[in-house]
């Protein structure tokens, strides 16, 4: 079975009242962006944009795509509420065959 190197992306809708530093453990964070805030009473929401690369065997492009998001660990953002979570694969740019490990 042919192995693919998949860009998982995820883009989390988070809320609190701090404002506590951003993290998303096993993902690299590279862009955060203030979604709501109506003051310093209500909880601010914010869109955070996270890649995860993922190495999977799969029969097809397509299977690699659901493999890749089903190995991906699960979103967890410290200290702040996880409202939403959306998986996806950018499918021109985000897969491609995995290359051949050094002999």
């Amino acid at each position: 079975m042919p192995a693919y190197a998949v860009n998982v992306r995820a883009i989390v809708d988070i809320e609190s009242l701090g404002t506590e530093e951003i993290a998303v453990p096993g993902w690299e964070v590279y862009d955060v962006s203030t979604v709501e805030d109506e003051g310093p009473e209500s909880p601010a929401v914010k869109r955070v944009r996270c890649d995860r690369p993922e190495t999977v065997e799969a029969e097809d492009e397509a299977a690699a795509i659901e493999a890749a998001k089903a190995a991906a660990p699960e979103i967890k953002v410290p200290d702040w509420h996880v409202v939403s979570v959306r998986l996806w694969v950018d499918e021109d740019i985000d897969v491609e065959p995995a290359k051949s490990p050094a002999p």
